[in-house]
């Protein structure tokens, strides 16, 4: 027997009560309840996302950038699952260079005939910020996704270096035949 996902209990547990719910013998069919398996979502990493310059001269010269990162799973209809990804570079000293981008990316599609039921969260998302103090790529981890920075470069910035990778990390979907 596979358990939903939303269902998170012990073999122990499940043994009696599937002995009071299952009836010892019939002559009634019963109707099979709809198909439902799980998906892979593809493994890989997405991106580079390149921030557009909002202001300044679209270089932050060592001065941070204040760097914030969003990433959010969801469904659009129910066939796709999405990822909005977010991101934001602030110079931390005049002339405040600012960077700012926003992409929804489609990361799985539901086969013809077939609705997206559930995945690793209600709502699987991540919201980060730090101060990139190096011309170095930034590395955030949180449960649901992996995300590579890059504020500061050791070139031009904005446009050119300032970058987002997003590494997904919730690995399958569960779908329901319609």
């Amino acid at each position: 027997m596979k358990c939903r996902w939303s269902i998170r209990r012990s073999a122990v547990w499940l043994i009696p009560l599937l002995a009071v719910l299952v009836p010892a013998c019939s002559d009634d069919p019963v109707a099979p309840g709809p198909e439902i398996r799980t998906d892979s979502i593809p493994d890989g990493i997405l991106g580079p996302f390149v921030p557009g310059l909002v202001s300044g001269d679209g270089e932050f010269n060592q001065h941070g950038p204040l760097v914030t990162v969003n990433a959010e799973l969801y469904l659009q209809g129910t066939d796709s699952l999405m990822c909005c990804v977010y991101m934001k570079a602030e110079e931390t000293e005049p002339d405040w260079t600012t960077a700012e981008g926003e992409w929804d990316i489609l990361l799985y599609q539901a086969p013809d005939g077939w609705k997206i039921t559930g995945m690793c969260s209600a709502s699987p998302a991540c919201h980060m910020q730090y101060i990139d103090y190096d011309n170095d790529r930034d590395w955030l981890f949180c449960q649901y996704f992996i995300f590579q920075c890059e504020g500061d470069t050791e070139g031009p910035d904005v446009n050119n270096g300032t970058c987002l990778w997003v590494q997904v990390r919730c690995a399958e979907v569960e779908i329901q035949k319609k």
